[in-house]
């Protein structure tokens, strides 16, 4: 279940997600108002927290799920990061990475160098994703501050490895080491994680050392799974919700009968629902903090490390022409 926050612009999509606590980091709020839904969404009315179809296989994420994501990771994106974003799907959260990096630079006065990988395994998919980029802000793609890959996310991308930031927009059954292993020492990995009682979790990953890695759970989420195929692992971005209410086993929150998922906020019960939604969220929090929990993976690693790809887990990418 999303938010149900519905807004006419991009700018009163933000402020909500401000009032309910989800926006805490004004960088977060500025890139999403400069990086309208409409031109990734093709919903009527792209400024609803929710969900939306793009492709038979791929979507756009909820805007609470977009801005959870940042909130997780904006801090530590520099002018200089490498991210890729594995799933790219809309292109939205990639071109959000990229604006981040050119506004940390503009802060510190330095020119940016940092490049976001956009990987996405289905073609119709990638070009959408290209064309979205290309009206927000064509800059992105010519300048190649994005580079848009077509290929199997299974085993990300060694070709511009090591990575600051790994975002995965599909929920993955495990924790994914082949992505740990293609992090920088402090890296971070964001990922929807399902739990061995089917319940998903935004998770993020922090590669201490070569060997060890904290893992905090962020919230509660809903993600299309990633597919499994004999040669890949794919997901479809971005189908996803954030459900700050699940834990509380309190899917009624907007008013409380069966139809509570389609339910958008209106004049009359706006106040009462925010201030449900606050609560909600605020008890989430509080049973997720403290939270962190330290893995030893080096055995993996050695493993993993030992062992070259080969067969049905080589990679493939494509550079996308133009990209």
């Amino acid at each position: 279940m999303s938010l149900k926050l519905e807004a006419d612009s991009m700018a009163g999509l933000v402020k909500q997600l401000q009032v309910c606590g989800i926006i805490k980091n004004k960088k977060v709020a500025d890139v999403m108002k400069l990086t309208d839904r409409k031109l990734y969404c093709p919903a009527p009315n792209p400024y609803v927290d929710k969900p939306e179809r793009i492709a038979e296989c791929s979507g756009i994420s909820a805007p609470d799920v977009h801005a959870l994501a940042l909130e997780a990771l904006a801090e530590f994106i520099k002018p200089d990061s490498i991210i890729m974003d594995l799933g790219a799907g809309s292109g939205y959260l990639t071109a959000c990475f990229a604006k981040l990096i050119e506004m940390k630079a503009k802060e510190l006065k330095v020119k940016p160098s940092g490049r976001v990988i956009g990987i996405d395994i289905q073609d119709n998919v990638l070009r959408l994703a290209q064309d979205n980029i290309r009206k927000d802000d064509a800059n992105l793609i010519k300048k190649r501050r994005i580079i848009m890959l077509e290929g199997d996310g299974k085993y990300g991308c060694e070709e511009f490895a090591p990575y600051d930031i790994i975002y995965v927009g599909a929920a993955v059954p495990e924790t994914p080491v082949e992505l740990l292993l293609q992090l920088k020492i402090n890296g971070h990995l964001l990922t929807p994680v399902i739990a061995d009682d089917g319940k998903q979790y935004l998770m993020q990953f922090i590669k201490k050392t070569s060997g060890e890695v904290v893992k905090k759970v962020i919230s509660p989420v809903e993600f299309d799974p990633m597919i499994i195929t004999d040669q890949s692992m794919v997901g479809a971005e971005d189908v996803a919700s954030h459900d700050p209410n699940e834990i509380l086993n309190d899917d009624k929150i907007m008013n409380g009968d069966e139809d509570a998922d389609e339910v958008v906020m209106n004049d009359a019960d706006e106040e009462d629902t925010m201030t449900g939604i606050i609560e909600g969220i605020k008890e989430t929090k509080k049973m997720l903090a403290n939270n962190e929990e330290v893995l030893n993976i080096k055995d993996e690693l050695s493993k993993r490390e030992q062992t070259p790809l080969s067969g049905e887990n080589e990679k493939h990418y494509n550079l996308r022409a133009g990209a």
